[in-house]
């Protein structure tokens, strides 16, 4: 007779310690791997995630471009900027060199920028 048939209970104990442990152990891991990355105040108006990160070079008023990286990105002339002091401001704040958060959406078959997120440095995406 196998062993599990004379102590069922004792080996569905052993089983169910074991998968405790591990969840116990890999849930432990996971808020660890959480707390070390580093974690930033953002205003309650900021979205959790962003869609693209990057420093400004230019912002060319007239045109209505974005020069990030080097390259010209078109900017929706109804997009929304927020700074980290204020939710609402006009593209003419943002500057040469600020760190920001940006989505980018499809209008009239062209994908332009259409909100954006001042961001600390430290945010800042790593040189290309």
């Amino acid at each position: 007779m196998p062993r599990i048939q004379k102590y069922p209970s004792l080996f569905y104990s052993t089983v169910f310690l074991l998968v405790s442990g591990i969840t116990l152990f890999s849930s432990l891991a996971k808020s660890e791997e959480v707390e070390s990355k580093p974690s930033f105040n953002l205003p309650s108006y900021y979205p959790v995630e962003f869609q693209y990160k990057a420093v400004v070079d230019q912002y060319i008023p007239r045109q209505n471009k974005l020069v990030l990286n080097a390259q010209h990105f078109p900017v929706w002339q109804n997009a929304k900027l927020h700074l980290l002091s204020q939710e609402h401001a006009t593209l003419h704040a943002l500057k040469s060199g600020m760190v920001i958060g940006y989505s980018m959406k499809s209008i009239s078959n062209r994908m332009v920028i259409n909100e954006l997120w001042e961001l600390p440095k430290e945010m800042a995406p790593p040189p290309h």
